[in-house]
């Protein structure tokens, strides 16, 4: 494949993009999409294109996140935490409608939680990573390390009374 051969080509990124989004695959279609704003932060056609792929799934928390990511590196900063609001709310009724097989989702919240700068709510989201997949310890200690320090000192006083039962 020639994205896999020129990673670096932002034309064969956007055109995979196109692809994907004919084919119905909007997922590949964002993430291709974000590869050419990398790549090509300029080019202003991409937060179209993510736009025209939220009017095709606009309950995908995922182009949400995206687009807020393009809108904040363009400077339209309440038009980037709107969007995560959006993805925030999306991702808590999938967490609500499938607890169990939320992993991804509950990374996904804790993350939003962490660019609005709700860090309380990203500790804890972190912390029940934890209990919901203990296999996720490392992963998670390496993103507290992202929020304020108050929540790493509060993670060793979590880790401590843990021990402690």
């Amino acid at each position: 494949m020639l994205i896999a051969t020129y990673p670096k080509n932002a034309s064969y990124h956007a055109v995979m993009a196109v692809l994907l989004k004919e084919i119905g695959d909007y997922n590949g279609a964002e993430t291709e999409a974000v590869e050419v704003f990398k790549l090509q932060p300029e080019n202003k056609e991409i937060k179209q294109f993510l736009e025209s792929l939220l009017n095709l799934d606009a309950n995908d928390p995922n182009l949400h996140v995206s687009l807020s990511y393009v809108y904040k590196e363009i400077g339209e900063t309440e038009k980037s935490r709107q969007e995560l609001l959006i993805a925030k709310s999306l991702y808590l009724q999938l967490i609500a409608s499938e607890p169990k097989k939320s992993e991804y989702h509950y990374w996904r919240l804790a993350g939003i939680y962490q660019e609005l700068q709700e860090y309380e709510n990203a500790y804890q989201e972190a912390l029940l990573i934890i209990e919901l997949y203990p296999n996720s310890t490392t992963q998670v200690e390496s993103f507290l390390q992202s929020l304020p320090p108050k929540y790493l000192n509060a993670y060793g006083d979590y880790l401590r009374s843990k021990a402690k039962h």
